[in-house]
This record gives structure tokens, sequence and C-alpha cells, in this order.
């Protein structure tokens, strides 16, 4: 008993190891999309799609960029929105099992909301700086991509401008998204428990 014991925490200490060693990874992921308060609280989010490109700094921790595009409509309108989320992040890796870890992120960058209604055919474009945070559960694999699931929250404090953002309430966008997404290990990575 005693030796199957001592196997087992070699076996789960070399899987968790093995996986620590990941130097870097890519993340594709799809989303629905909600917007709250501010400007946007009339629009309907639909969908969010980004990607994400992270890099081993040290230990558990990483950093990356990422790049995600929400699209938002507006009930019984032609007006759509679509907001372009380029980002730098900074994420941690907390291991709960050999299957399983959190991964909280921050992350900041700069937004571009291009704006437009078919009806009165207008169209403009706001800008403005990004700040958030996101939550993922990733599932291991020993496949070359694991999978998770995340939420997200932005908010995007746009630039001043006397004709769009009259009042300070209107320059707050709050964005949330929920949903699946891909971790895809380099080929070099992509090992399993060691015999």
């Amino acid at each position: 008993m005693r030796k199957a014991n001592f196997i087992l925490t070699v076996a789960l200490f070399s899987f968790i190891s093995i996986y620590a060693q990941e130097k870097r990874n890519v993340t594709i992921d799809l989303g629905l999309s909600q917007t709250y308060k501010g400007f946007f609280y009339l629009y309907a989010g639909v969908v969010e799609i980004g990607a994400a490109y992270n890099h081993h700094i040290v230990k558990s921790l990483y950093g990356g960029v990422s790049f995600h595009i929400d699209y938002l409509s507006r009930s019984n309108s032609a007006a759509r929105t679509i907001v372009y989320k380029p980002k730098l992040n900074v994420n941690y890796n907390f291991k709960v099992t050999p299957w399983l870890s959190i991964n909280p992120m921050v992350f900041a960058g700069y937004s571009f909301l291009n704006l437009s209604n078919g009806e009165f055919d207008y169209a403009e474009t706001q800008k403005g700086f990004n700040s958030g945070a996101e939550l993922k559960f990733i599932w291991y694999s020993p496949a070359s991509v694991d999978y998770y699931i995340f939420g997200r929250y932005d908010h995007i404090y746009l630039k001043k401008d006397v004709n769009f953002t009259l009042l300070e309430y209107y320059r707050k966008v709050h964005l949330t998204s929920f949903g699946i997404g891909i971790k895809i290990k380099p080929k070099k990575e992509v090992r399993y428990i060691k015999k």
C-alpha cells in the first residue's frame, strides 16, 4: 500500500512538473456578450470572439497580449456597434488538481468602438482606455489542446467628445462575456506522464 501511494505521488508530481514547464500558449475563445449601464444600456450584447498569446514569466506567472471583438446590436433598430479590444495581460495559473487549474487575469488596453446605424446612414468611431479582469477554469488533456470556460469583464472609459459623450455617464462602457475556449500548446510541450 505504501509503495502504491509513493508511485501515485511521484506520478502526480511528474504530471504537475511537466505542465509547470509550459513556456507559452495560444488561446482562442467564443462567448456571449452583455452590456450594462452607460451609453450602451439599450444595446444587447451578441457575441465576443478573440485570441491571446501568453508567455511564461516566472513560476506560474504569465504575461501576454490578446485581441477580442464584441458585436452589439440595439433591439428594434438598425443600430450596431463593433468593439475592438487589443490588450496587454498578466495572469497566474493556480493548480487545483492535475487535471484542473484556475487562471485569473488582469488586463489593460485601448479599445475602438465602431458605431453605425443603417437607418440614418450614420457611422462613427469612438475610443478609450480599457481595463478589466478574467477568470478561466482550464481542463488539461494529454493532446495538443486544453479546454476552458471563462468569464470576462471589460470597463471602457471613452475619450471625451463634446458631440458624443455630453454626460460623464455616457463615457463608461461595461461589458461582460461568458463562454468556452481552447488553449493550444506548442508540440514540444504536449507531453503526458513520463514512464
